[in-house]
């Protein structure tokens, strides 16, 4: 199990947003 951090621009409103993932790997 792995912790993973994903990132996205939100277009038109100049902001990241980012939230914490987990990723279970088997």
């Amino acid at each position: 199990m792995q912790l993973h951090r994903s990132c996205f621009v939100i277009e038109g409103m100049g902001m990241c947003e980012c939230f914490m993932t987990t990723i279970s790997d088997g």
